[in-house]
Order: structure tokens, then sequence, then C-alpha cells
């Protein structure tokens, strides 16, 4: 079956029910859709549950605003017409009074929603006895029922849903806006920094580059963390096993260590970049040079001169053979290996020590 729909461009992600071991690692290595086997149909429907939160989470309309002289009118007549929509709602629903029959019509309809889920039942009868609306984030970020409905509400707009769920939205919004006073009303206030994993075209990347400085809008509530690997560990399970961006991503991470001057960790995902381009790309590809010259100023950092200046040569000789003498690349790739081999030569001369060729 997996040949005839393997191509279908609705298909995304193939899971897979068995209890058999035979030609599993042949289907993760012919089928790069192929997530992952489960022998027990529990632990696939929470697989399958976990991958259609992630959707919700890459669905989100995002706008961005340049900063600077470039913010304009036109610019802001480019701003998604979901999140203006959704500016409106909002101003609707936190003008809105809301009592105890909202919460039981919201309980009703959920229980429509989810008619032999017990488990869930059980959640949205909680829900009924004891909301309340300084427990709006516990609930935004403990039960499924929540955060899935919410987001899908604000992501197509339904009216209907938005005005049912309306008073947790607004209970949400203030108690984030009571949270943030909180925090910088404080005589103690530092500032920390959040991750979050989210799904982006190629086309929003470019922009949100581009956007540095500037605003970026969303017309939903973004769940982060504290922790970077939760963040990355989202990214990678997103991308397929041998997904060009998973390169990419560890590329990104291990330029992000270096900057850290922590070059262990550096080391070992700009070689993991290395090592899956290796699996896709041709050997004497323009692409490699990057992840060679990247791991070529890791060892110099790290005083290996020897090693590093083997991936500066292997990185020149790549584009020597692929990119014309006047393309940007070629001559920062030939900068790179001309610096490693004047400071080897300094070295040298100071010390008297001698290097492989």
């Amino acid at each position: 079956m997996i040949p005839r729909i393997y191509d279908m461009d609705q298909l995304d992600t193939i899971y897979i029910l068995s209890d058999s071991e035979s030609q599993q690692e042949q289907l993760f290595t012919e089928y790069p859709k192929v997530k992952s086997k489960y022998t027990e149909i529990a632990s696939i429907c929470e697989a399958i549950r976990q991958a259609v939160k992630r959707c919700d989470q890459n669905f989100i309309p995002i706008s961005f605003i340049p900063a600077g002289d470039e913010t304009s009118n036109a610019n802001l007549d480019q701003l998604h017409s979901s999140f203006m929509y959704t500016q409106i709602f909002k101003e609707i629903l936190l003008d809105t009074e809301y009592n105890q029959q909202s919460i039981k019509d919201l309980v009703l309809y959920w229980r429509s929603q989810y008619v032999g889920n017990s488990e869930q039942l059980n959640n949205i009868d909680e829900f009924g006895s004891s909301y309340r609306s300084d427990l709006s984030i516990s609930w935004y970020t403990r039960h499924w029922f929540t955060y899935s409905m919410l987001n899908r509400a604000l992501r197509t707009l339904e009216a209907d849903i938005i005005i049912k769920i309306g008073f947790f939205i607004c209970d949400l919004h203030r108690q984030l806006v009571e949270l943030h006073a909180q925090q910088f009303n404080s005589d103690n206030t530092t500032l920390f920094t959040v991750y979050r994993g989210q799904g982006l075209s190629k086309a929003d990347f470019e922009k949100l580059v581009k956007t540095k400085g500037g605003l970026i809008s969303f017309n939903s509530f973004l769940s982060t963390s504290k922790n970077r690997q939760e963040a990355i560990h989202i990214v990678k399970t997103c991308l397929k096993r041998d997904h060009p961006d998973l390169a990419d991503l560890y590329d990104n991470i291990g330029v992000m260590y270096h900057d850290m001057k922590e070059y262990k960790k550096a080391l070992r995902f700009c070689k993991k970049s290395l090592r899956l381009r290796q699996q896709t790309l041709p050997e004497t590809h323009p692409t490699l040079v990057n992840s060679y010259n990247n791991i070529s100023q890791i060892y110099l950092q790290m005083e290996e001169y020897s090693t590093a200046l083997s991936y500066a040569k292997r990185a020149f000789q790549i584009v020597q053979k692929s990119l014309s003498s006047n393309h940007p690349n070629f001559q920062a790739t030939q900068d790179n290996l001309i610096g490693i081999i004047g400071i080897i030569g300094i070295i040298r001369m100071i010390t008297g020590i001698t290097f492989d060729k």
C-alpha cells in the first residue's frame, strides 16, 4: 500500500501498527514519511494527537512588519487578514459580560464533541465544576481539549466557537496581562528568554529574517518553554529524517554554540549537519562548504590546527570545482583557508611547532 500512496501531497506522515520486526528499517530508509512503528493502538493515537497539535501550532497565521523607515501604511496593509479580524473579535469579547451560564454552555458543547471519550469527558466535567478565571493558563497548558479548541477557533475564525469559548479567551488574555504587569513592575525584574519550535514556509522565514527589530504579529496564544532543547525537539520531530532543513537546523545550532564558546557542543551539531548533507548531496555540492568551513573554525578555536586546516582545504577544493572565482562563497572560503594557514604560520614561527601538511 505504501508505494501507492506515498507520493500523495496530502500525505504527511505514516504510522505503522504492527508486532512484526521484519522490514522495519527498510521502510524507514526507503520511505522517510514513515515516522515510527507502534505495537499498541493507544501509543499510536497519542503520537497522532501530538502531530495534530504540532500542525495546529504551525498553521498559526503570522504577519511581519519591518522596523525603522521601512514601516509604512503599505506594510500595515499587508498584515494577514486573520490578524485584523482577530483584533475585532478581541475588542468585542473583552467588552462582553460573561457569567456561570457561559461555562455551562461551553461544557455542554464540549461534551457533544467528545461523546464516548470517557477520559476527556471527565476532564470536561472537572472544568465545569472547578474552573476559575485565575486558572485559565493552567487549563490552557494542562488539557488537550482547551488548547485544541481555542487555537482552532482563532485559526479558522469560526465565530460560533469563538463566542462559546469567549470567556475563556478573555480570562486567558487578562491573566497574561496581569502576570506581565507583575513581572515588569517588580524591583527585581529580570528578562528571560523563551523558546518555541515553529514551522515556517521558506517565504515566511525570509520575511522573519528581514523583520529583525520589527513587529511579528500572531492571532493566537503561543506556547513557549525556557528549555531550548524542547523547542529543538519539536522542530526535529516535524522534519523528516533526511529533510535538508534539518541539516540547516543543526548548522545554526552549531554556530550558536560556537558564538557561546561551547566548542564541543558546536562541533557535535556541525558534524551532524555535515553527515546529513553528505547522505543527501553529491560530494562536491557547494552546500557542503558551509559545514566544512564552520567545522574548520571550531577546530581552530579548539587549537586543533591540523584538523582545522584539513576541513578548510576540503571546503576550498569544493568551491574550486563548483563555483566561479568571483562568487562570494568562493572568496569567503579562500579567505578562511588563508586565515588558518596564516595563524599556523605565526604559531610555527613563534614556537617552532610544526603541523601535518
